[in-house]
């Protein structure tokens, strides 16, 4: 449950983070664009000296992303509700950790994302904050061996999904935490063997889950679902976009709609779009009609990062690179 982006290449849209939101007492100074039917955007770092960027958003109005304090020290944030951020917004790290980033949040206002330490690894752990009061909690796997982690999506009952690796540039792996010490790797739960690589990027509240995996070295990354509700344990692959062969799943919300990119055949070209997917009739089969292209400007490159509960996709089109990148948000 967020609305968040997975990489940060692909926050090649604004320095500054900002958000929609509905007119709730916020001075006309802090307004820096006048949009339709009464909404405004904001800019949540007036207050701040320096870039931030906003990756989710909650029911009740919290943000989370990352910025730079005052004194230059580089950490997660979560507004409150509806507010720009300010200093006391900021998360910390990790014990001997030099920055923090926040990917997601549920509507609880727990954040979840991962601490950096600058040692010869880069070693990153993933975090839970605020479930103990306003502390940072370590979540960062102990039962197996990983080098970093990372936390990308949560729902309201501490379904919390990332992926973490072994080495420092190591191939990454599905990952889900309940909570210390109850942190397991999901990618076990994909397929027997374990596939290769994996990673989880979503949960809702219906215990399922999206993100992508390779079951091979040789394979290319497909996006899935895995339903663990009601003792199903199921996991169900998403169908590429026409003559696709790779695909990832990055967010799904309630009504189990899940939106992502995949690659598809244009002309002589291979071009990528954003998809929607969802098993209308929940029967685990690719039935006519469930995945849309969503890319109706027929763009060389597009992707949705998140949906809400109204089936209301967001994501970028144009190249994500964020110095020589055209994208614009969608």
């Amino acid at each position: 449950m967020r609305m968040s982006f997975p990489f940060r290449m692909r926050l090649a849209l604004s320095a500054v983070a900002a958000v929609i939101v509905a007119m709730s007492g916020l001075t006309s100074a802090q307004i820096l664009y006048p949009l339709y039917d009464g909404y405004n955007l904001v800019d949540l770092g007036v207050n701040m000296p320096g870039w931030n960027f906003a990756y989710a958003i909650n029911n009740n109005g919290q943000v989370v992303g990352d910025m730079q304090q005052w004194g230059g020290s580089l950490t997660a944030f979560r507004t409150q509700a509806n507010q720009p951020m300010t200093s006391s917004d900021g998360l910390g790290v990790l014990s001997g950790d030099y920055r923090s980033y926040a990917w997601a949040l549920d509507n609880n206002g727990y954040v979840y994302g991962e601490s950096v330490h600058n040692n010869s690894y880069i070693q990153s752990r993933g975090y839970r904050w605020g479930y103990n009061g306003a502390v940072m909690e370590d979540l960062h796997p102990t039962a197996f061996t990983a080098t970093n982690s990372s936390y990308r999506g949560t729902n309201d009952y501490g379904w919390n999904v990332g992926y973490y690796t072994t080495g420092k540039f190591g191939t990454p792996h599905a990952l889900i935490s309940f909570g210390s010490p109850y942190t397991y790797q999901m990618d076990t739960w994909l397929s027997s063997p374990a596939p290769y690589s994996s990673a989880a990027f979503d949960s809702n509240n219906l215990d399922q889950m999206v993100g992508w995996m390779s079951q091979y070295s040789t394979s290319q990354p497909r996006a899935f679902m895995f339903d663990a509700a009601a003792n199903v344990w199921r996991r169900m692959d998403i169908p590429t976009l026409s003559g696709g062969i790779w695909n990832k799943a990055y967010a799904i919300n309630e009504s189990s709609q899940i939106v992502g990119e995949s690659d598809k055949w244009v002309g002589t070209s291979r071009w990528t779009h954003a998809f929607l997917f969802r098993d209308a009739n929940k029967n685990y089969v690719i039935d006519t009609g469930e995945l849309v292209d969503l890319d109706v400007n027929n763009s060389t490159q597009s992707a949705a990062l998140a949906i809400n509960n109204s089936g209301v996709a967001v994501g970028y089109s144009g190249s994500p690179d964020i110095v020589y990148g055209n994208s614009r948000a969608m």
